[in-house]
């Protein structure tokens, strides 16, 4: 059986709608104060960089521990 190696990095990438979705909500709850939208989109795109890498080393650890119960290497997971 040939077993194929995991990307290193699921596909947890943060889209443009995603970012300005959140600096609305962000926004909104801020009180829509005016004149602060780059402030807002910034602290949006920080927060969903954040969660991105959080699940992304959350996938990573979960996959190789699921790995080494099976017994199986795989090189991504360094």
């Amino acid at each position: 059986m040939k077993i194929q190696s995991l990307p290193s990095t699921p596909p947890f990438g943060i889209k443009e709608e995603d970012i300005q979705r959140c600096a609305y909500y962000l926004w909104r709850e801020g009180g829509s104060p005016a004149g602060c939208e780059l402030d807002f989109w910034l602290a949006a795109k920080e927060l969903l960089r954040d969660r991105a890498e959080f699940r992304r080393d959350r996938w990573r650890n979960n996959c190789a521990s699921m790995a080494k119960k099976r017994g199986a290497a795989f090189p991504c997971f360094r």
